[in-house]
């Protein structure tokens, strides 16, 4: 689990899934939108990717390092 002071990603030892909580004001969670989650949602574009290591900024952003290479969307 990485904490960072407005949102947290957890990888599910698991699945080496990637969720994460906070308050999105400007997409940071990586949901495709700015709503506030308050509990913990998947992060659907990384679910295949199997996440080994997290890590979450103050500035709002995170970092997820994977096997696989991860492009944003166009």
């Amino acid at each position: 689990m990485a904490v960072g002071p407005s949102m947290a990603m957890l990888i599910d030892a698991e699945t080496l899934q990637a969720s994460v909580i906070g308050i999105n004001a400007r997409g940071e969670l990586g949901l495709g939108d700015n709503e506030q989650r308050k509990t913990f949602t998947v992060i659907c574009e990384l679910s295949e990717k199997r996440i080994k290591q997290a890590s979450v900024g103050k500035s709002g952003f995170m970092i997820a390092i994977s096997d696989t290479i991860v492009h944003p969307p166009k």
